[in-house]
């Protein structure tokens, strides 16, 4: 049997002061098949457990952020988990520790215009679910010339979010790095909506003995990164309509970042 996870519905609070919101959840916990010996065997994210970064019921800038797990006395093999939920995750508390000093976040925003080749404006089909398009043609003004797209600007927003890690967590930080690079976000991040972010990547640098400064890039799009392809003939060239000025008859949106990693796992400052 999977774990059990029960929350005792009674405990859940929530209290906002001063501009401030805070939430707190607690959780029992068990396995009648495979006791649980230790803290580090209980699984978050699932059958009812909270993940860090996850939203307080019925909210939506109040996120979980850290936990508590101890021993229920004489219950065998039974654990009590008390869950933490600040504004922390959506990124509108204010930083309360140095830069030097480990849990340290700071964000910044860079917004530019890039030049893209677009065969269509303003798409009918503009937002498939979450940017996972299908084979339809996108619709919209035909701006194209004989099927070679019209380059035009198009508005990008970059998130940049820089945190002081301790040097022990920094392998892990690492890894969830690759794991994330070139995915969309899974959940609603920072503002985002699902889909809308790339992470870019990140960095990061020795700033103490015992310290690092890591630094995440995210790319947003309103188009969910996707970009215009027009069908193409037998001679591999655009397949134009036979109108006088030749507009590409189909033009249906590829998506090249298809796969999808939650953010809020790359680290738990997040």
């Amino acid at each position: 049997m999977s774990q059990v996870v029960i929350e005792q519905m009674d405990s859940r609070s929530y209290s906002s002061s001063a501009g401030k919101t805070s939430g707190s959840r607690t959780f029992v916990v068990y396995d009648d098949a495979t006791p649980i010996t230790q803290p580090a065997s209980i699984l978050y994210g699932s059958n009812g457990m909270p993940a860090i970064g996850d939203t307080f019921p019925g909210e939506t800038d109040l996120f979980a952020q850290d936990f508590t797990v101890t021993h229920i006395a004489d219950s065998g093999y039974t654990w009590r988990v008390v869950w933490n939920y600040t504004p922390t995750g959506g990124g509108s508390q204010q930083p309360t520790q140095n830069p030097s000093e480990p849990g340290y976040i700071q964000q910044a925003m860079e917004y530019s215009a890039q030049f893209v080749d677009r065969f269509r404006d303003n798409p009918g089909l503009t937002f498939p679910t979450n940017g996972n398009p299908d084979e339809s043609d996108i619709l919209g003004r035909k701006i194209d010339a004989g099927g070679k797209p019209l380059s035009v600007l198009a508005m990008r927003h970059r998130l940049v979010i820089e945190e002081t890690v301790r040097s022990t967590d920094i392998y892990r930080r690492s890894v969830q790095i690759r794991n994330a690079v070139g995915k969309r976000n899974l959940k609603p991040f920072f503002g985002a909506s699902v889909g809308t972010l790339v992470y870019e990547g990140g960095s990061a640098r020795r700033t103490g003995l015992s310290v690092f400064s890591v630094e995440h890039r995210f790319l947003y799009d309103e188009y969910y990164h996707m970009a215009q392809h027009a069908a193409l003939n037998s001679q591999r060239e655009v397949d134009c309509d036979t109108t006088a000025f030749k507009y590409a008859k189909t033009v249906r949106w590829i998506q090249p970042y298809p796969n999808f990693f939650d953010f809020n796992l790359i680290s738990e400052n997040f």
